[in-house]
């Protein structure tokens, strides 16, 4: 499993509604009321570094796809570029592997820093979306 270097105790459990001002002070702002849905279905980890934030872990199940456990991350800006990402996805990998789910995750192909974290974590690109432009 991946580890995180200069950080102290680190924990990774599920969000409570009492993480929700932090997240939202930490993490890329979300339509109003998601990360409350999340947290209401177990849908939503924390990471932190003692009382620090460091990142949010996203874990879904679709009705479509209900082998799979679809997964995602954000790391607080400050932190970016120090493994926490991996580390997220990682944790979110093993609780469907818990769960005899598959995890599967996406990015937009532009975003590089995500794609080389869903990488480093051991996923594969397995499908490309194609823009195509009618003139």
């Amino acid at each position: 499993m991946y580890e995180l270097a200069n950080f102290k105790d680190v924990s990774f459990k599920l969000a409570k509604s009492n993480d929700i001002v932090t997240i939202k002070a930490k993490c890329d702002p979300a339509f109003e009321g998601y990360y409350e849905d999340l947290i209401e279905n177990n849908q939503l980890f924390v990471l932190y570094s003692g009382d620090i934030l460091l990142g949010i872990g996203e874990f879904r199940i679709f009705k479509s796809n209900e082998q799979y456990g679809d997964i995602g991350m954000i790391v607080a800006e400050e932190y970016h570029k120090k493994g926490i990402g991996a580390y997220i996805i990682t944790q979110l990998k093993e609780h469907c592997y818990r769960n005899n789910l598959k995890p599967m995750a996406c990015c937009n192909p532009k975003n590089i820093a995500s794609r080389k974290t869903l990488e480093k974590s051991g996923f594969i690109a397995n499908h490309r979306i194609i823009y195509v432009t009618l003139k």
